[in-house]
């Protein structure tokens, strides 16, 4: 697998779904369903997550992320890819992602209701903006 295990997409899955999906992979690749089996007939719980790419609509020298109190409580993970003091470039075509946000809520519809103004709860801050 690419990547740490704790940031990689399968251990977003897994901790989302309860499935081990390398588990998973390993065991029907040798023919044997007892995994599969066993996740087609338990009770798991859902729980509703997405995944937010950050950007910067301006450039200039990264301070961090500015999270609003009405979405800190969902935040679940934060991976910032710069440092403090890194120059960031503005977001032209959705390649300079900033930083990515794992966000978890109660229910399909309080997803739904944060998710169309989730630019609006978090920032990239910077200093020296173009």
């Amino acid at each position: 697998m690419q990547g740490k295990e704790e940031t990689s997409y399968l251990f977003f899955l897994h901790n989302y779904t309860g499935i081990d999906y390398n588990r998973l992979l390993v065991t029907t690749c040798v023919n044997s369903d007892s995994y599969l089996n066993t996740i087609m007939t338990s009770d798991r719980c859902s729980r509703y997550a997405i995944m937010h790419s950050v950007y910067s609509q301006k450039g200039g020298t990264y301070k961090g992320l500015k999270l609003d109190s009405r979405i800190k409580e969902k935040v679940t993970n934060v991976r910032e890819l710069f440092s403090v003091g890194d120059k960031v470039e503005r977001c032209i075509d959705g390649t300079s992602i900033v930083a990515s946000i794992d966000l978890e809520f109660n229910s399909l519809e309080e997803l739904y209701e944060y998710t169309p103004k989730i630019m609006d709860y978090v920032h990239v801050e910077l200093s020296d903006a173009d």
